[in-house]
């Protein structure tokens, strides 16, 4: 999925390959052994927003260099047998991701791959060093439970709401004008 991302971030083909495609390309997933695997939407995304933003600085020839490299990965993937992206041999993984680096720096974009298992992908624009990143990473859980602490604040704001309707009420405050 990562090597797809990248991939994506280079698009490209021998027609006229649009941003479309490549996200099309993307979308449609890796078929391995009948079964189609999907590439995780976050992924897609991350392509879709830099393709959004740069698009127009890429090439036809790049486009279609990309859509070349997309169908390549699809297929090395595909030979693997792997359901999934962290289940493909460890050196052919790494072969998927460095293919993409280079094709991406073909296109002014640095991509780098972080963390392999947590799925941490980031693209930045040579030019003009705006990046884009996402991480499957799950939220770590701090441990920390606020429930308590929020029901003791609401209790004393509402605590404090009926004693302010009281005192009003029985014009126990005289409100000077």
């Amino acid at each position: 999925m990562v090597v797809l991302l990248f991939v994506c971030a280079v698009p490209s083909f021998a027609a006229v390959v649009t941003e479309d495609d490549i996200v099309n390309a993307l979308r449609a997933g890796v078929t391995v052994d009948g079964e189609t695997v999907k590439i995780p939407a976050n992924y897609i995304q991350l392509v879709k927003n830099y393709l959004d933003a740069y698009g127009d600085t890429i090439t036809e020839e790049q486009y279609a260099m990309g859509m070349t490299k997309i169908e390549e990965a699809k297929a090395t993937w595909a030979a693997t047998g792997a359901k999934s992206f962290l289940d493909i041999p460890a050196a052919k993984r790494q072969e998927l991701i460095d293919s993409a680096i280079a094709t991406a720096e073909l296109v002014g974009v640095k991509m780098t791959v972080s963390d392999v298992n947590a799925g941490t992908v980031r693209l930045v624009n040579i030019k003009t060093g705006v990046s884009f990143e996402v991480s499957n990473k799950p939220v770590a859980q701090t441990g920390a439970d606020f429930t308590a602490l929020f029901s003791i604040i609401a209790f004393i704001v509402v605590g404090m709401a009926v004693s302010v309707v009281l005192v009003r009420k029985n014009n126990l405050v005289q409100v000077s004008r």
